[in-house]
C-alpha cells in the first residue's frame, strides 16, 4: 500500500478515535445522575448502508448510535456493522464531509440479533465549503525516529480555517495504529474561533514501551456542538533507538530577544549533531522569517557544512549567520536540517525557539 493512501486509511480509523474521545468527554461534562448507557454492552447489532441522493455508496462516512460509546465508518460500498449494543431503542446518525447528517430514529436491538436494514441517505450540502486545519511547523518533523522511554518535548503550529461555525475546539493527541491513546490527556487543547488562524502547541511526553514501529501525532478540529471531526492532519513518527538527532542549545543574542527590523543582524546559533546512520552529513542551518499568519517560509540565510562522525556520540557546534529582518515579519527561527552528503534525504530536524523581530530602537 503507497505511502499517501495508507496515511489516509490509518486518518479515517483515526478520526473514529477522535469521535469516540471527543463523545467520552462530552458524556464526561453531563449532569452525574444521567443514567450511563455508554457503559452497558449487550450482544445485538445494527447494520445497513449510507448512500447519497442518487443512491451510490459512500465509503469513509461515520456511524454512531447517539447515547452510546459506539460508532462505525462505512466501507467501500457504504455498508456498515455496529456491535456489541444492549437491547434497547436507539437513534442511528451518519454524516460525511460535504453532507446534511442523516437520522433514522427508533431502531429497535434485542440481545443476540442483528437489526439489519437501517440504511441512511445523505443529502450534499450546496454551501458547504470544507473546514481546514494541517501542521505546518513540527518538532520533531514528520518522519522523525523517537526512543519510547525518554521525555520528548512535541511542539510546533498548526493553521486551520473554520467556515461553518463561529467556534469550535482542536485536540491534538498520539495514538498508536490501533488508534489507542498513548498519553493521559491530549497533547494540546485549543479553543477555535472561525476563519483562518495559527497557533502554537506543545508538551513534553514519554512514549511507552510496547507502542508498535509507528505512533501518529493527530490534529482534529470539532465546529461547534458536533461530535465528529470536521478535519484533521497527521503527523507520523517512527519508535526505535534514535540514530541520527540535531538540537539548538543555545544562541546569542538568547533565543527569545527582540530583534530590530531592517537592522542588520548578526546571530551565532549553538547546536548538538549526533550522527551514527552514516559516516558523514550534511548540515543544513536557516534563518526562518514568518509571515504575518505565522507560517516560517521566508528564508533570510543559510550554512552547510559537512559532518564526518568520527566515532563521537554527539558533536556540539556553532553556526554564525547575518540577516536582516523586516517591518512586516513578527518573528524569526532557526531550523537545522541533517542530511545525507548527497543533500537528498533528511534523517534527522529540528525548529529553534523564535527572536521577535520589533521596529524602532529598543
Amino acid at each position: 500500500m503507497g505511502g499517501a493512501l495508507m496515511r489516509a486509511v490509518v486518518l479515517r480509523l483515526l478520526l473514529t478515535v477522535v469521535f469516540i474521545m471527543a463523545v467520552l468527554s462530552t458524556f464526561g461534562c453531563k449532569e452525574k445522575k444521567r443514567k450511563p448507557t455508554a457503559l452497558l454492552i449487550g450482544t445485538g447489532r445494527i447494520c445497513g448502508t449510507v448512500v447519497d441522493e442518487d443512491g451510490t455508496p459512500i465509503g469513509g462516512a461515520l456511524v454512531y448510535v447517539e447515547g452510546l460509546w459506539r460508532a462505525a465508518l462505512t466501507n467501500e460500498k457504504g455498508y456498515y456493522e455496529l456491535s456489541k449494543l444492549p437491547s434497547g431503542v436507539y437513534t442511528v446518525v451518519a454524516s460525511s464531509q460535504g453532507y446534511r447528517k442523516a437520522v433514522r430514529t427508533n431502531v429497535s436491538v434485542s440481545d443476540g440479533k442483528v437489526t439489519s436494514g437501517v440504511d441512511l441517505t445523505l443529502v450534499r450540502d450546496p454551501k458547504y465549503e470544507p473546514d481546514t486545519i494541517r501542521f505546518i511547523e513540527v518538532s520533531p518533523p514528520d518522519g522523525s525516529r523517537i526512543e519510547y522511554g525518554k521525555p520528548i518535548f512535541i511542539r510546533g503550529s498548526i493553521e486551520y480555517e473554520l467556515r461553518n461555525s463561529r467556534w469550535g475546539t482542536i485536540y491534538i493527541f498520539l495514538v498508536d495504529e490501533a488508534g489507542k491513546r498513548l498519553v493521559e490527556g491530549t497533547i494540546s487543547r485549543i479553543s477555535a474561533m472561525a476563519g483562518e488562524h495559527v497557533v502554537p502547541f506543545g508538551r513534553q511526553v514519554v512514549i511507552p514501551e510496547g507502542v508498535g514501529e509507528r505512533v501518529w501525532l493527530v490534529a482534529a478540529l470539532f465546529a461547534g456542538h458536533e461530535t465528529s471531526a470536521s478535519a484533521a492532519d497527521t503527523v507520523v513518527y517512527l519508535v526505535g533507538v534514535v540514530r541520527d538527532e540535531v538540537t539548538f542549545i543555545g544562541a546569542e543574542p538568547q533565543f527569545g530577544a527582540e530583534l530590530i527590523a531592517g537592522e542588520k543582524t548578526k546571530v551565532k546559533l549553538r547546536l548538538r549533531c549526533s550522527i551514527e546512520s552514516v559516516d558523514s552529513a550534511l548540515l543544513k542551518v536557516e534563518l526562518m522569517g514568518s509571515t504575518r499568519l505565522g507560517k516560517y517560509t521566508l528564508t533570510l540565510a543559510e550554512k552547510e557544512m559537512l559532518l564526518v562522525d568520527g566515532k563521537q556520540k554527539a558533536q556540539e557546534i556553532e553556526v554564525e549567520l547575518e540577516c536582516i529582518p523586516t517591518a512586516d515579519m513578527p518573528a524569526i527561527k532557526a531550523r537545522a536540517l541533517l542530511m545525507t552528503k548527497e543533500g537528498k534525504k533528511t534523517i534527522a530536524a529540528s525548529w529553534s525557539p523564535r527572536f521577535l523581530v520589533v521596529v524602532g530602537k529598543k
